[in-house]
């Protein structure tokens, strides 16, 4: 299963740490970026991504109206929307989007919810030490010092 992520925000760490996170998930070949609701609606005619990531900031009520073209129009993305509070949590949800993160969520979290919502499949992913990040022992220098 090959999955291209669509993440609507302003530029910025939360979108672009997004963009990088979802790369490293296994089934995500491309992770696109597009500052507004509007933008995102011309990127979904021409790409058609699997998943569409809302960064819901404080635009997101104004926003709503949009969003809710875009759900009605655009049906085959799963929808997954990140918010500040429990209020913009009740309007993303009130617009219809598949999941709903509240910001400050972990990478276990968004993984669960990719599966969840059966975008990529579960592979064991999370909680799998990489190789990169496992400490380096050598045995060599510690025993020629004692």
């Amino acid at each position: 299963m090959i999955t291209k992520v669509l993440i609507i925000g302003r530029a910025g760490r939360l979108r672009d740490g997004l963009g990088t996170v979802l790369r490293t998930f296994p089934g995500v070949a491309d992770v696109l970026a597009v500052d507004s609701i509007d933008s995102a609606l011309e990127r979904l005619a021409l790409e058609y991504p699997s998943v569409v990531i809302v960064d819901g900031d404080d635009r997101l009520e104004n926003d709503c109206l949009l969003l809710g073209q875009m759900l009605s129009t655009h049906t085959e993305p799963r929808y997954i929307a990140i918010t500040n509070t429990l209020r913009h949590r009740a309007t993303a949800q009130k617009a219809g989007v598949d999941a709903v993160l509240l910001r400050g969520f972990s990478t276990t979290t968004l993984y669960n919810t990719f599966v969840s919502l059966g975008i990529i499949p579960d592979s064991g992913y999370i909680g799998i030490p990489s190789a990169l990040n496992q400490p380096q022992t050598t045995t060599g220098p510690i025993l020629q010092r004692i």
